[in-house]
């Protein structure tokens, strides 16, 4: 079967191409909304319990938010802050406006903390509202975005000056976003969340509130479109001849 008439993302390439490489910002612990002036005593959960998000984490650190405790805002962003970072980047690529998009997520979070019905899923709850920002940028954008014509056949570089296979992989990611650029929001957030986020169709559909059905549907008009365009992509097709060929034949 050649390239064109397969699947274009299959099993471990989906999952390879989808290790976004994630670059957190030097300024992601100094944002705004996690005031300086909060005591800097030892925070009431040990690193240990910090890192983890069982749903008893989940219900202890809203029950500090509710409770108004010093450290609460503080524990929340530690906690949430680099989940809330790679989604955004998982979903948007490398937008400068990662950093503002953060404050957004967390200014939502902190005013509506209290409209959580399930304080174990609170994470959950985090995740989605971070979706919901990210939705609502690739909107703004949308509408904003002045289009160029992107039908025009780009000229194959010279095999001979192809850069080293990670740099490839780089352009080829690069590529992958400017595929979804050209997306509908709604079918771009279900591919992001199930190739890059490996979320399950039900999480997705908890995530999204709405049928399992619907992301199904969009998931395949997504990946249908997404591998139409990627397969006349030179850089994409020449990745995934090197993926094919795999690390005994570089």
């Amino acid at each position: 079967m050649s390239f064109g008439e397969r699947p274009l993302f299959a099993g471990a390439r989906l999952s390879q191409l989808g290790q976004i490489p994630m670059t957190s910002s030097p300024r992601l612990r100094r944002l705004s909304l996690v005031r300086d002036t909060e005591p800097r005593d030892p925070l009431p959960f040990s690193d240990a319990v910090m890192n983890r998000t069982s749903a008893e984490t989940c219900a202890m650190v809203h029950r500090n938010l509710v409770e108004n405790r010093p450290h609460a805002s503080r524990q929340a962003f530690d906690l949430y802050a680099p989940m809330v970072e790679r989604v955004l980047r998982r979903v948007l690529g490398d937008s400068n406006e990662i950093e503002d998009l953060i404050q957004q997520v967390f200014a939502t979070v902190f005013a509506k903390f209290r409209k959580v019905k399930n304080p174990s899923a609170f994470r959950s709850w985090v995740y989605g509202v971070t979706v919901r920002v990210a939705r609502n940028y690739l909107k703004r954008a949308r509408r904003r975005r002045l289009w160029f014509a992107t039908e025009r056949a780009e000229e194959a570089p010279d095999e001979a000056t192809l850069e080293p296979s990670d740099e490839l992989a780089t352009q080829s990611l690069r590529r992958v976003f400017e595929i979804l650029d050209r997306m509908r929001v709604d079918h771009r957030i279900v591919f992001s969340m199930r190739v890059f986020e490996e979320l399950s169709v039900r999480e997705i559909a908890e995530v999204l509130d709405c049928s399992e059905s619907t992301v199904k549907r969009r998931y395949g008009r997504a990946r249908n479109e997404f591998e139409e365009m990627a397969a006349a992509d030179w850089y994409l097709s020449q990745w995934m001849r090197n993926a094919d060929r795999g690390p005994d034949h570089e």
